[in-house]
């Protein structure tokens, strides 16, 4: 990933192998930059059950022309 910048292999190695002792920021790093994934909120999930189940609801209550 850093090979995209111009930083030689040891830069990378270095910078790798700091940002590697923490590993909670380390997965936190892959996730956001290499993978492009944020952390889920907390109540996504519910809201979106939420949402889908009222959606499923009402378009069943509503007549097919």
């Amino acid at each position: 990933m850093f090979a995209g910048f111009g930083l030689s292999e040891g830069l990378q190695k270095e910078i790798v192998d700091e940002m590697a002792k923490d590993k909670d920021k380390w997965v936190d790093f892959m996730m956001r930059y290499e993978l492009g994934l944020e952390k889920p909120q907390p109540n996504s999930a519910t809201k979106s059950a939420i949402t889908i189940g009222i959606s499923y609801i009402v378009g069943g209550i509503i007549p097919p022309f």
